[in-house]
């Protein structure tokens, strides 16, 4: 899909936590436009209805006879192709494909389909076949290309900054990787803390303290990049 650095105009909430368009947001203030490139997914949890989002003006009478209850007239609709119309209320999301800005992926799906929500959202993070069950996604696999030792030394002079950041309670699974997770989770960026460090004493040579040497790590990269992003 084509990037765009601005966010359609209407008012997004995550986790009840309103996100602004990135010119107005000042946590980006700090990205290079001229060298720093970011890829921001956004995840809409639920069933989107496709067909009411994008609709195929070119079945508009089979879609009129089984949707007529919940249907807009077609002259509502907003025009993009000769065969395809956004909803009315997309009029932001108009603008930005007239001024090739936005592209438009249409029957995303996969073979043999079994219609599990739980199954599609497997393959949606993984990019596995649909034939194979990965524990990896499809972003964790590509920042573990370049980065095998996370996350022992991470932040570093080189990588200060947080790999990937999800804007929620949980780390996304698109960024687990085969040890860890590239991600870390942030609710609210403008209100971080430090969490407790714990003991310094010598960890024990077996399972036990390499847990509690994993633990301890990832406290301290935490720590870390909530400072960096503060800072931001």
């Amino acid at each position: 899909m084509a990037t765009t650095s601005t966010a359609v105009s209407v008012p997004l909430l995550l986790k009840g936590m309103p996100v602004q368009a990135v010119e107005q947001s000042s946590i980006f203030n700090f990205i290079n436009p001229e060298t720093d490139r970011v890829l921001v997914l956004i995840n809409l949890n639920g069933g989107n209805d496709g067909l009411n989002m994008l609709l195929p003006l070119d079945q508009y009478d089979q879609l009129a006879n089984n949707r007529s209850n919940v249907l807009y007239s077609e002259n509502q609709a907003l025009p993009i192709t000769d065969t395809a119309a956004f909803h009315p209320a997309m009029g932001g999301a108009q603008k930005l494909f007239d001024e090739g800005r936005l592209s438009i992926i249409q029957s995303v799906a996969y073979p043999n389909q079994n219609r599990s929500h739980f199954r599609s959202t497997d393959i949606w993070t993984t990019g596995s076949p649909a034939d194979e069950f990965w524990t990896t996604g499809w972003i964790g696999r590509f920042l573990a290309l370049n980065h095998t030792a996370f996350p022992e030394g991470y932040p570093n002079t080189d990588y200060p900054d947080p790999l990937a950041m999800t804007m929620d309670s949980f780390v996304s699974e698109t960024c687990q990787g085969t040890v860890s997770n590239f991600s870390l989770a942030v609710t609210d960026p403008f209100s971080l803390g430090n969490l407790a460090t714990g003991g310094e004493d010598e960890v024990p040579d077996n399972a036990y303290g390499d847990e509690l040497e994993f633990l301890r790590t990832t406290i301290a990269q935490t720590n870390a990049y909530s400072d960096t992003i503060l800072t931001a």
